[in-house]
């Protein structure tokens, strides 16, 4: 079985990116940022560039407020723990940066995310030898690359924001945080979702589906929990909101629009 798992939001229980960008970002350019992304001109890869090009502070800096702010979701070092000793694939999937994902996760865990560097100011790029075509996301061509190198029959897909709905799509199992967006797409579009506040849940159907008890009985007694084809045959209807990036057009991105009332907008990294 292989294991993908977001980052932001997921493993832990705030969006890093948030939290940082609310301290340089004017509400303004917020707003005109995210609507790059509606509009469908942003990927979320030039999403999270043109953010970090705004912060000014050194990582050492930005380190010290995350370790402050963040924190780890309930149950995950024993979700790493049984998955590392037991030597399952698992690999973190993101949107957000190396430079604060690594601080927070083990050496030894694979993480697939963009790559930061600074010199008075943030670069972001894509992880050496990604190339994105014809509008494609980072998170599913990642996820597209992972499941063929890894030859996988199970792959699981945990996450919380709209940028997993599409590469969750990919998988046999998602695992969606407990009335995130990426749970309120799941049940739109009537795709089997375990929802979750607590890594312990996922850790227990994992272990149950590694060795094959998630018969009928099981996934009557755990919502979500059924084997679904892996093959992806295409989004799941024709809604705008389940369109790929280049289709999409002033749609919710992420369980967030372009403000309206004066609010100040955000996105998910996810």
């Amino acid at each position: 079985m292989l294991i993908l798992c977001d980052f932001d939001g997921t493993i832990t229980e705030r969006d890093a990116t948030d939290l940082l960008w609310n301290d340089w970002i004017p509400r303004i350019e917020r707003d005109r940022m995210v609507g790059e992304v509606f509009s469908g001109h942003w990927s979320m890869h030039q999403y999270v560039a043109h953010g970090y090009g705004f912060v000014r502070e050194p990582p050492d800096a930005l380190l010290s407020q995350l370790r402050t702010k963040l924190q780890m979701r309930a149950g995950w070092p024993r979700f790493f723990n049984t998955f590392n000793v037991s030597r399952a694939p698992l690999q973190i999937v993101s949107n957000g940066l190396d430079l604060y994902i690594r601080d927070f996760v083990s050496d030894s865990l694979p993480v697939s995310c963009f790559n930061a560097r600074f010199d008075g100011s943030y670069h972001v790029d894509l992880p050496k030898g990604c190339e994105l075509l014809n509008g494609e996301e980072f998170k599913v061509n990642r996820v597209r690359q992972l499941i063929a190198e890894c030859g996988a029959t199970q792959v699981a897909y945990v996450g919380d924001g709209r940028a997993d709905f599409e590469p969750a799509l990919l998988c046999n199992n998602i695992f969606a945080v407990r009335e995130s967006r990426l749970a309120s797409l799941c049940r739109a579009h009537s795709i089997p979702t375990v929802e979750f506040d607590s890594f312990d849940t996922v850790t227990e159907c994992l272990q149950l589906l590694r060795v094959g008890k998630a018969s009928g009985s099981l996934s009557g007694s755990v919502p979500g929990l059924v084997q679904r084809r892996r093959k992806w045959s295409g989004w799941p209807c024709s809604r705008r909101c389940c369109q790929p990036t280049e289709q999409r057009q002033g749609v919710e991105v992420n369980g967030h629009v372009p403000s309206r009332n004066g609010r100040r907008s955000s996105m998910r990294t996810a």
